[in-house]
């Protein structure tokens, strides 16, 4: 799959071969609208289940490997600053703090990883 044979797709730090990713793309895209339908159905949910210690919420859902006590810390915050404290307030004061406070690409996705377990753990 390439033009002037130039590859136009990657399957991040696995070989494969085009037909194989071709292949795995098509069947990814054709399961993205009842993901998307999912994934805001989940959204809805979690915006309107309201979370008593939004604090403690956080502690649990960053209590990961490679995750530092600082940002920890400031998405607790950051939680309690903005006042949301719904699950979805949860997982934005998250996101928030891994994307302005931390500049480690390996951390960040660990604490995006972490916010999305907790919103689909609801």
């Amino acid at each position: 799959m390439g033009q002037d044979g130039a590859r136009l797709l990657y399957r991040t730090h696995r070989p494969a071969e085009d037909d194989v990713l071709a292949a795995t793309l098509a069947v990814a895209l054709a399961k993205l609208p009842d993901r998307w339908d999912r994934t805001l159905e989940l959204l809805t949910r979690a915006r309107g289940t309201t979370v008593p210690h939004p604090d403690a919420a956080v502690e649990a859902a960053l209590d990961a490997p490679g995750i530092p006590r600082a940002l920890v810390d400031e998405a607790q915050r950051a939680v309690l600053r903005d006042g949301d404290h719904s699950r979805y307030g949860v997982v934005q004061a998250i996101t928030l703090v891994a994307h302005t406070t931390n500049s480690d690409p390996d951390v960040r996705f660990a604490m995006e990883r972490a916010a999305g377990m907790y919103l689909n753990a609801a």
